[in-house]
């Protein structure tokens, strides 16, 4: 039996349901960088979420009534 892994205290397990063809460009361009679909998942997530327009100065453009649910 393998040992079990040992993670960081400061990593969640995070699931996602991901469009086939976006898993498979995360899989190539980690392939042709040479690191892990993981590791560049959460570089390109972290530098996502800083470029985000702070919710506040968001402007709508069109009324909230009509946005679409998720």
């Amino acid at each position: 039996m393998s040992r079990p892994r040992q993670y960081p205290p400061d990593r969640v397990h995070v699931t996602l349901r991901l469009p086939a063809d976006l898993h498979a460009r995360l899989i190539a361009e980690a392939d042709d960088r040479d690191v892990a679909a993981n590791w560049l998942a959460c570089r390109l997530l972290a530098e996502g979420l800083d470029r985000l327009i702070p919710a506040a100065e968001m402007t709508l453009t069109r009324p909230p009534t009509e946005r679409p649910r998720t």
